[in-house]
């Protein structure tokens, strides 16, 4: 599993996971498995992610 703060800054957004599936064009489910780190996003959809959360892909997913 890896370590990411995309629930942290979900939260801090007051944003759900299925309003970013939707903006992504994702199913609820991949969006669950990066927040839980079972998966991680493509480069393209960790921008976008980014993006949606108005933060860097660094903030996302801190090197350690």
């Amino acid at each position: 599993m890896s370590i990411n703060n995309i629930k942290l800054f979900l939260s801090q957004k007051g944003i759900k996971a299925t309003w970013v599936a939707k903006q992504l064009d994702c199913h609820p489910t991949e969006i669950s498995n990066w927040i839980n780190g079972r998966r991680k996003p493509n480069l393209n959809k960790a921008m976008q992610l980014a993006n949606l959360l108005e933060c860097s892909v660094e903030e996302l997913f801190p090197k350690s």
